[in-house]
């Protein structure tokens, strides 16, 4: 398993590529610039097989529309409690950016999944707060964890689907639980390990006083 990262659109989202040895690829919350996105898996000769979303916000999805357009068949995961966010732009705070996007997703995701794509295994960590169906996406020692968790911060809560509480909750039960060597890959910002964070995170620390 590898990976690479564009980075993407006015808010600087990361869109991660996950590929195998043979060039089967996942594409993990393609936000914008779709053209930059297609020419990369073709220089590499990669093979898509499936969009995850790690929640529905328009900067993470931006190019969904456009990417299943040029690839057929490409499959779009989200969790079941974001799925009204991808057909609704005001609940993915779009409109606040003049932005229409709507689409469906093709399948819904909970905590504990696995999918399988070629020779990547991926298993869906419900990460909420951030959105109601916020999730975290493990590879291997590889989190990537959309807008939960950043390197030395946490995402927003006061957006569309954001609560405190559940991500604080979400802090405490669940991040702080994770393996220490996990390297963390954020939806915007420097990678970042679990063991880090713990330590210097002030809202991980403040999540389990």
């Amino acid at each position: 398993m590898d990976f690479s990262v564009i980075v993407t659109g006015v808010l600087e989202e990361n869109c991660y590529i996950v590929y195998d040895e043979k060039g089967t690829c996942v594409i993990i919350d393609p936000g914008e610039d779709s053209e930059t996105i297609a020419d990369h898996i073709a220089e590499h000769d990669f093979k898509p097989k499936a969009i995850l979303l790690t929640h529905g916000h328009f900067d993470h999805t931006g190019a969904v529309v456009d990417l299943k357009d040029r690839y057929e068949d490409l499959p779009v995961y989200i969790h079941y409690d974001d799925r009204k966010m991808l057909s609704e732009p005001d609940s993915q705070g779009a409109f606040d950016f003049g932005v229409d996007n709507e689409f469906e997703a093709d399948k819904f995701i909970e905590d504990g999944d696995e999918l399988l794509f070629g020779d990547l295994k991926f298993k869906v960590i419900h990460t909420p707060g951030h959105t109601k169906g916020s999730c975290s996406f493990l590879c291997e020692r590889h989190l990537f964890s959309g807008d939960t968790l950043f390197r030395r911060s946490i995402g927003r809560v006061d957006l569309p689907g954001g609560n405190e509480t559940t991500m604080f909750n979400t802090l405490r039960d669940i991040i702080s639980h994770l393996s220490p060597d996990l390297v963390v890959h954020p939806g915007h910002g420097d990678f970042t390990t679990i063991k880090e964070e713990i330590e210097q995170n002030f809202y991980i620390k403040q999540a389990l006083e």
